[in-house]
């Protein structure tokens, strides 16, 4: 059987494109299943992130309500798009300013409550606010006693 050239460098190249096919179509999809267990862990990792800064937002908010109010919304304020600092920076700001607030020894509820409710009660005197506060806090620590 007469083949020309072209012919026989076909035939006896097609076991081989095949082989070099199979093999990367396997390192392709080894590849995308590392890449796609990469992916997972960074994802666990994101989640375990979140976990421990919602525990430390809790655990602030026990001793101290607007600090654990301040945190998220320094943070989504920082991050949103509309702030001036540069996208490649807003996660270092963040990051410090989060440490920055939950580091201080200032108690944000003792220093700003008080002087909130002063300014209200000077704007709308009969609201009567820190009266009642006072009574609030009266009546829970006669609940406090009684339970």
């Amino acid at each position: 059987m007469f083949l020309p050239k072209f012919g026989t460098g076909l035939i006896t190249s097609i076991p081989q494109l095949l082989t070099n096919g199979v093999a990367e179509t396997v390192s392709t999809l080894l590849s995308k299943r590392e890449m796609s267990d990469k992916m997972r862990e960074l994802g666990e990792k994101g989640n375990l992130v979140k976990a421990e800064r919602s525990a430390l937002v809790q655990a602030i908010a026990a001793e101290d309500p607007v600090k654990a109010f301040v945190l998220p919304w320094l943070e989504k304020t920082i991050n949103s798009s509309d702030s001036g600092i540069p996208k490649y920076l807003r996660e270092t700001v963040s990051d410090l300013a989060n440490k920055m607030i939950t580091k201080t020894p200032v108690n944000f509820t003792e220093q700003l409550v008080p002087r909130i409710v002063n300014v209200i009660d000077e704007r709308l005197p009969q609201l009567r606010l820190s009266e009642r506060l006072k009574e609030l806090d009266q009546l829970q620590k006669v609940e406090k006693v009684s339970d």
